[in-house]
């Protein structure tokens, strides 16, 4: 993925293509993808407070719907 990393808007997007219900897939090749994906997600919300806190309101979401609103 070729993201800025820096730009939170972007970082938004890559959250927001992310799938966060990896871990219930039947397909280890699947899970595996998503596991990794995760975990890389995971280190970038390591550059700022402002990255983490994006990360943790996409991942303790209970739907897409409360998925933070898209920084500019």
């Amino acid at each position: 993925m070729n993201v800025n990393w820096n730009n939170l808007a972007e970082y938004w997007d890559a959250l927001r293509a992310h799938d966060w219900n990896y871990d219930f897939s039947d397909d280890p090749g699947v899970w595996r993808a998503g596991a990794a994906e995760g975990e890389w997600l995971l280190g970038v919300a390591n550059l700022s407070p402002e990255h983490k806190a994006l990360y943790l309101a996409f991942k303790n979401a209970p739907s897409w719907r409360d998925y933070p609103v898209r920084p500019k």
